[in-house]
């Protein structure tokens, strides 16, 4: 996590970019934190006492929370409240670290995750504020993202509030749901900034997390709640995990990051069709590729733009792809235009790394078909002329 976030910042210097090394490394270093809370069974000696270990972890995730809202004002598309929110946020975080860690807050705990999930709430509300001023996939990504992780915040911090109060509950249990969150969290946090190149991991990893964040919170409850043996509860919550591992499947990966609409007969038939007007009229090249990709990603917008394009290429963070328009004829591989597509799936999807090389086969395919069309042509005709 912490190397990811060092070569993010270091590509590409950037304010958002500087944000998410803030959360990066806070991720990172609440992870050694517990490596070293661990090492007590070692008879290791540590560098603070254990109070100072638990409260270190909540400043991390309080700072972790107001970075990721200032990141949201900023990033995918800056928002009027950037101007004021996050100097605010960033005071009331300074303020709340100062309280927690001075014990002047009567269940300082509550308060801690209290304000986490405010900002997290209020990161949600960005995102659709932003979503709504430009429909980029990304903001609608980053929100589906965001509810699924501020539901196992929420499902996790009431189990462990309720587990504590219960004296028959293993401690093990409760380390182990907070284990799973800053691993899932981390885990989430590395794999964002290759989001275009690598969709499914995403998805999958996003699925398995709060699958088995939500199966060890709910074992917590079962054991606190209803005092189940360890056999009992271990069988209900794998019912239960599998019950809604089998629901929510189908909607993550139908809707937290797009699918394709297109079938593959469909794609052939739309393309035989392009390539025959496109023989049929070779000027309009470029606005009868432009049809034919938007019925096969629906993109929000698309104009045709001056410029060399030697391939297609992803852009944006994935809102933005760029096609280079065919040539027609043997004396350049390419004209000096380019297709630009924003927003695909009307907004609801990010353009991947398949796409492009999707994109980079029907391009291919158009310019051999009008090729070998216009072959079969000219050997047509030199027969006819033989022939006379």
């Amino acid at each position: 996590m912490y190397v990811v976030s060092v070569v993010v910042l270091l590509a590409r210097p950037a304010a958002k970019n500087l944000l998410y090394a803030v959360m990066g490394g806070c991720q990172s270093f609440n992870l050694l934190l517990m490596g070293l809370e661990q090492t007590q069974q070692l008879g290791l000696p540590i560098m603070w006492p254990q109070m100072q270990l638990s409260w270190g972890r909540v400043s991390l995730d309080l700072v972790t929370a107001v970075a990721m809202v200032h990141a949201v004002c900023l990033h995918p598309r800056r928002l009027p409240l950037a101007s004021w929110l996050p100097g605010f946020l960033w005071l009331f975080s300074v303020v709340m670290l100062v309280l927690l860690n001075s014990n002047q807050l009567p269940r300082a705990w509550w308060w801690a995750q209290g304000s986490v999930l405010v900002l997290g709430l209020v990161a949600l509300g960005l995102l659709g504020l932003s979503y709504r001023a430009e429909r980029n996939p990304f903001a609608l990504m980053a929100r589906r993202l965001g509810v699924v992780l501020v539901c196992t915040w929420v499902l996790l911090t009431l189990a462990v509030a309720v587990a504590s109060e219960i004296p028959h509950v293993p401690l093990y249990f409760v380390e182990m749901a907070t284990t799973v969150w800053y691993v899932s969290l981390t885990g989430v946090l590395a794999l964002l900034p290759f989001l275009v190149r690598s969709q499914h991991v995403i998805r999958e990893f996003a699925l398995l997390a709060f699958i088995s964040t939500v199966a060890i919170a709910l074992d917590l409850l079962f054991v606190a709640m209803f005092s189940l043996d360890a056999v009992a509860s271990l069988s209900l919550t794998l019912l239960v995990s599998l019950a809604l591992y089998s629901g929510v499947r189908h909607w993550v990966l139908s809707r937290l990051l797009g699918n394709s609409v297109l079938t593959t007969e469909r794609m052939f038939e739309q393309l035989y069709l392009t390539a025959r007007k496109v023989e049929a009229h070779p000027e309009r090249v470029a606005e009868l590729l432009g049809q034919l990709l938007c019925k096969l990603f629906e993109p929000l917008e698309h104009r045709v733009i001056e410029g060399r394009a030697q391939t297609t290429r992803v852009s944006g963070d994935g809102s933005c792809m760029r096609v280079p328009v065919p040539a027609l004829n043997a004396e350049s591989p390419y004209q000096p235009r380019t297709l630009v597509l924003r927003f695909a799936r009307r907004g609801r999807s990010l353009f991947a790394s398949e796409d492009a090389r999707l994109t980079n086969r029907i391009v291919e395919q158009l310019s051999r078909a009008i090729r070998f069309d216009k072959a079969v042509e000219q050997g047509r005709t030199e027969e006819r002329l033989r022939l006379a």
